[in-house]
């Protein structure tokens, strides 16, 4: 992937460079570009294929995004802890770590920042 075909704006950054914030439009796409971001930033890969995933009959179903509002999705590993909060109309994406380098060389691969 890594096409560079989603947008997302940058709100802030804060917390003496622990803690970052990142707005994104919502669309099905994230999705995809948010496996492969953590598939970058080392997550085990059988977790992130079942991120999005939710069960239906007992059989998985993959979550819409437009479908998710005012909810939030934790997930970490040893050296980035995320929260996803889901609004109606966009993505804000919280995440806690020291590797800052890693995180935003990764977003800027993946992601198009754009202005308001």
């Amino acid at each position: 992937m890594g096409m560079k075909s989603f947008t997302c704006r940058l709100i802030s950054t804060g917390n003496n460079g622990y803690r970052y914030r990142y707005e994104f439009s919502k669309a099905e796409v994230f999705k995809d570009l948010f496996k492969e971001l953590l598939l970058e930033l080392s997550f085990d890969r059988m977790y992130v294929d079942n991120f999005f995933m939710t069960y239906e009959d007992d059989k998985p179903v993959s979550l819409e995004i437009q479908s998710v509002k005012d909810s939030v999705m934790n997930c970490s590993n040893e050296n980035f802890d995320m929260d996803i909060f889901f609004g109606a109309e966009n993505i804000i994406l919280i995440v806690r770590t020291h590797k800052v380098r890693k995180l935003i060389k990764t977003i800027e691969k993946l992601f198009r920042f754009s202005g308001k």
